[in-house]
């Protein structure tokens, strides 16, 4: 999961970067990697692991149980495992995804700051006459395009005669358009 993570931090922050390094290959090696740490981790495990024999021997069953030469050495390794597997990825992760929702929250916030600069309409029945200014609201009729305007793909119409939306305010240009219908 910490690989998950550092490959989306570097993909959405750094997409330039990872453009490079992130391909098939590189993902065949990450999962080895992965695959080849976790066995490193169970060495120690099946180094002390012995298989004894269960009280009053019924059956002859047996139990596979650990025998540390020492107790400070079983809670060594037991501290080192946790840190290693459970705190360090943990924070690894959370400063990564962190770092991801920041980058997306900037992204975001300027884009609707260039968005309202712009006066950039989606709804259809939106026009922007102005770059400057919000867009305003037409009825059904009002929707015939506008002399000087092209459409968009969503059927909302751009004004592109900037210097006349500069010298008239909304309300004119709007007067003048319901005028030449």
């Amino acid at each position: 999961m910490v690989a998950i993570s550092l490959e989306r931090y570097f993909a959405i922050c750094r997409p330039l970067r990872s453009r490079r390094w992130q391909t098939r290959f590189h993902a065949y090696k990450m999962i080895a990697a992965v695959w080849v740490s976790s066995l490193l981790w169970s060495v120690p495990i099946l180094v002390v692991s012995r298989l004894k024999a269960l009280k009053g021997n019924l059956g002859g069953r047996h139990k596979c149980r650990e025998e540390w030469p020492s107790p400070a050495s079983e809670r060594g390794f037991n501290l080192f495992v946790d840190a290693a597997l459970l705190v360090i990825p943990l924070l690894v992760m959370a400063l990564a995804y962190s770092l991801i929702v920041s980058k997306l929250w900037k992204g975001l916030r300027r884009e609707l700051v260039h968005r309202r600069g712009q006066g950039d309409c989606t709804n259809t029945h939106h026009t922007c006459t102005n770059l400057r200014t919000p867009c305003r609201i037409l009825t059904q009729q009002q929707m015939e395009p506008i002399p000087g305007s092209v459409s968009a793909l969503d059927g909302s119409t751009l004004d592109m005669n900037p210097s006349v939306s500069q010298r008239m305010g909304d309300s004119q240009v709007s007067q003048d358009y319901q005028s030449s219908l």
